[in-house]
């Protein structure tokens, strides 16, 4: 059992099939900070087709706090620019639950992106 907040990249290739799985960063209990560059790093050298991110909380829930639905839209923006999109953001709770993004959160996702873009725009 975990007791800080890990963050994982998994790189894959087109027939989404795992390239590449790596460490990058590692929190506190509740919070962990990583910079898209740090994410798309290895992505980009392992030519990857796209990547999907892992996170735990090992405290809690596997439910998407604001921190973590921001992080997953400026990784799906990143991503759009480099041509290695974000797949899905799953985070793995204490007991083993899994919670995609993507797939939970669309709305709030699609509104954070939204307002990044609109506040880029002015």
């Amino acid at each position: 059992k975990q007791d800080k907040e890990l963050l994982y990249v998994c790189a894959v290739n087109g027939e989404l099939e795992p390239v590449l799985m790596e460490l990058v960063a590692k929190g506190s209990k509740n919070v962990c900070y990583a910079e898209p560059a740090d994410i798309f790093k290895s992505a980009i050298l392992a030519n990857a087709y796209g990547i999907f991110c892992f996170h735990n909380h090992p405290g809690g829930r596997a439910k998407a706090s604001k921190e973590d639905i921001d992080l997953t839209a400026r990784l799906e923006a990143c991503g759009v620019m480099l041509g290695i999109p974000l797949l899905d953001h799953i985070i793995i709770s204490s007991q083993g639950e899994a919670y995609s993004i993507k797939e939970q959160d669309e709305e709030k996702l699609n509104e954070t992106m939204n307002r990044m873009f609109d506040k880029k725009k002015q």
